[in-house]
């Protein structure tokens, strides 16, 4: 990732520019500091630079730290704003301390990264009193309104070259999430979801939860079906990184939904309009007055299903209610 202006600015806020060298307040003496927190054998007492400079001096900086970041937390998922806390977070109490600390092990762990941030920043305070409005700039940026997304492949149920085209909304929503997760499992030649139906059909009918499961094992992956879904948890696993097949009743007015049941993937979530970004295998569904406003071949993709409306479809028997399938961490 590249640091924001949004980004930028929080740190320059924090550390504050002086173009003239100055005692490490802890010290009062060395290492001495310049422009926006710089230290180096080149600070010496006396000192004065441009601002040209303290910026210049801050990009080098910053890029040390980048790479610091991208090392510690290799594989964690972040949006743009938990990357920029974050980096903000190791600029000011380096890399050893980032590498020592339990939101380092948290993350790593694979638990959400909203929710360590939130709770491990504010440990962070000491030596100084001020650094409670850092830590809390932090985190207000790292909950900033920005979408998660996932780079899920697409697959559309309705140009399968087998006869299942129809009901194989199931197979096409858990082929994306594998294909995603398990990157080269399947051949680029022929459709991924067809290659995974076949899989599919050797354990079962495609419409049965037992045959998916035995189909992703097949695949080296973990995964449970589970019937207690929320919206947190779907966010909570696109966190970790991980997509998430969601079954929900697609027929009749949004107040009274009804029908067999359809399966799509949720790929991100965008805070700022409460959607889930759905890959949905059949098309753009209606979610107000039911069945689909159009299922032209790849019309599904990245679709916004708004959680007022999905959702409503997704947890028919209230709160906590929703079928999806929850793929482990490989």
């Amino acid at each position: 990732m590249e640091i924001s202006a949004a980004g930028l600015n929080l740190i320059k806020r924090f550390e504050g520019c002086r173009l003239k060298a100055y005692p490490d307040p802890g010290s009062r003496g060395a290492p001495w500091t310049i422009g926006y927190g710089h230290t180096g054998a080149e600070v010496v007492p006396g000192l004065v630079i441009t601002q040209a400079q303290a910026e210049a001096w801050l990009r080098a900086d910053l890029a040390h730290s980048q790479r610091a970041l991208e090392t510690l937390l290799a594989g964690v998922v972040l949006n743009q704003g938990q990357w920029e806390a974050l980096l903000s977070f190791c600029f000011n109490v380096g890399a050893g301390a980032l590498g020592r600390s339990t939101l380092r092990r948290r993350l790593l762990a694979g638990e959400p990264a909203a929710q360590v941030i939130r709770e491990e920043l504010p440990r962070w305070i000491h030596p100084l009193p001020g650094l409670i409005k850092r830590r809390a700039a932090e985190i207000r940026h790292a909950e900033r309104l920005t979408p998660t997304v996932l780079a899920v492949p697409y697959c559309c149920q309705n140009n399968s070259t087998t006869a299942h085209g129809p009901r194989m909304c199931f197979s096409s929503s858990c082929a994306m999430a594998v294909d995603f997760l398990r990157p080269g499992r399947f051949d680029p030649g022929r459709q991924i979801d067809d290659q995974y139906l076949e899989l599919v059909l050797g354990y079962g009918d495609s419409t049965e939860a037992s045959a998916q499961l035995q189909a992703i094992a097949a695949c080296g992956l973990t995964a449970e079906f589970r019937q207690d879904g929320t919206i947190a948890d779907l966010i909570a696993q696109l966190e970790r990184g991980i997509p998430a097949p969601v079954g929900w009743l697609h027929q009749g007015p949004v107040e009274q939904p009804a029908g067999v049941g359809h399966w799509s993937v949720a790929i991100g979530w965008d805070p700022s309009e409460r959607s889930v970004l759905m890959h949905d295998p059949n098309g753009e569904a209606d979610l107000v007055g039911g069945g689909y406003v159009t299922t032209a071949i790849g019309s599904g993709k990245a679709q916004r299903y708004s959680e007022r409306n999905w959702g409503r479809r997704w947890m028919v028997e209230g709160p906590g209610s929703g079928w999806w399938i929850a793929f482990s961490k490989p």
